[in-house]
């Protein structure tokens, strides 16, 4: 969907920093082309109600007056084409009311005369899992700061997923998006998500998690989580509920060891960037996000 409005972007756009390249990087594609990729974001809660046939029965938008009107047009107009698998209990499908996530994306159509953005539902996780259910936090030292992304201004949020095994200890962790604020060449870039995925991942392989003693999952051999790790810097603020934020999306990998039919989400995303979220536990929508089958 297209639509002809700034939300503040001029002004986000000037205030994302600038990297200046360290003896030694390649030019590749300057930090203007880099700048035509970003994109800003917001995390929406609310609720869908799922009827026992997997229809959408309505939804409802958490603090709906606190986000742009365009968002909440875009939920509604999607949501009701949505189908999800029927939710069986003692072997009748039965309605539910399901908590819901959604990542909604904006970004500028440079190609277009006029200054004309796209918005579109990016990711989504449907359901809540009690806490008790899924591992808790033991020991979770935060990663170092990269000595040269803080001298380069560099801040950016790192999506990592982490393999628990049944004594709690990370078995393997992979990072599977870093998402930057800041603007550099293309070669700057992907020198400073390799640096910040580096110093993650060290740091997360010896984090220790509290495994389940109860609930449905208490006897699996092993549990998923995504865990996002922010780098931020003084000047960095975190947006409130319904503000954008602003960054260069990195590329979406995918663990080789993770069973795409298991992972729920569509997305790593879809939480707010504080959240830990539990991977393949979430109701699995059968249709598209943006409600084309």
């Amino acid at each position: 969907m297209i639509h002809h409005r700034m939300w503040n972007w001029v002004a986000m756009w000037l205030a994302m920093a600038m990297v200046f390249a360290p003896p030694g990087f390649a030019a590749g594609k300057g930090p203007g082309a880099v700048r035509k990729q970003a994109e800003m974001s917001m995390v929406v809660t609310g609720q869908v109600r799922i009827a026992a046939d997997g229809r959408v029965d309505g939804v409802r938008i958490d603090r709906e007056s606190e986000i742009p009107k365009a968002v909440a047009d875009l939920i509604r107009q999607n949501v009701p084409q949505w189908r999800f698998e029927p939710l069986a209990t003692s072997g009748a499908a039965v309605a539910t009311d399901t908590p819901m996530n959604l990542r909604v994306v904006a970004r500028r159509l440079y190609e277009q005369a006029d200054e004309a953005y796209e918005l579109r539902l990016g990711s989504a996780h449907f359901g809540r899992d009690e806490p008790s259910h899924l591992p808790s936090q033991a020991e979770m030292r935060p990663p170092t700061y990269p000595e040269l992304a803080a001298r380069s201004n560099v801040s950016g949020l790192v999506y990592v997923l982490a393999r628990i095994g049944r004594d709690g200890r990370v078995e393997d962790a992979f990072a599977e998006q870093v998402n930057l604020h800041a603007v550099g060449s293309e070669a700057q870039m992907k020198r400073f998500r390799e640096l910040l995925a580096q110093s993650t991942l060290t740091t997360a392989k010896q984090w220790r998690f509290a495994p389940p003693t109860q609930g449905p999952y208490a006897d699996e051999t092993h549990w998923l989580v995504r865990v996002p790790v922010a780098y931020a810097l003084k000047r960095d603020k975190a947006p409130a509920y319904g503000q954008w934020d602003l960054y260069i999306p990195g590329p979406r990998q995918r663990a080789p060891w993770i069973d795409a039919d298991r992972d729920a989400t569509a997305g790593v995303d879809a939480f707010g960037d504080e959240r830990m979220q539990s991977v393949g536990r979430g109701r699995r929508l059968m249709t598209p996000l943006d409600g084309n089958s």
